[in-house]
């Protein structure tokens, strides 16, 4: 499967499963892919996005999206779902009812 096939698909799942809009399932099918597809990452030093956020037991954790398609939290913010606009981000906290904030993170290469 090609990654633009990858992420046809995955948008459809968000979409059927949990309702969000079309933009919404390519923005979520769109932050999984580095991850999930490392070679079509890019060589860039720098990148921002934005990640919704829980504090459990006195820790951050974010969300994220394991391989099947459930959403759950991780200590890990290299595996957390990462949103290029915050609006994205602000659109899944309404899903993710028990979401504390959404944050702007950058990693440097």
């Amino acid at each position: 499967m090609t990654k633009e096939e990858w992420m046809i698909n995955l948008s459809a799942m968000f979409v059927e499963k949990t309702g969000v809009t079309q933009e919404l399932g390519n923005s979520l099918a769109d932050s999984l892919a580095d991850d999930m597809y490392p070679e079509y990452t890019t060589e860039e030093a720098r990148e921002t996005a934005w990640l919704v956020e829980k504090d459990i037991g006195g820790s951050v954790h974010y969300l994220y999206c394991d391989r099947i398609g459930l959403l759950d939290w991780t200590p890990s913010n290299q595996k957390a779902m990462r949103f290029s606009r915050k609006e994205d981000a602000d659109s899944i906290v309404s899903i993710v009812e028990d979401a504390d904030r959404v944050a702007e993170h950058m990693w440097v290469d």
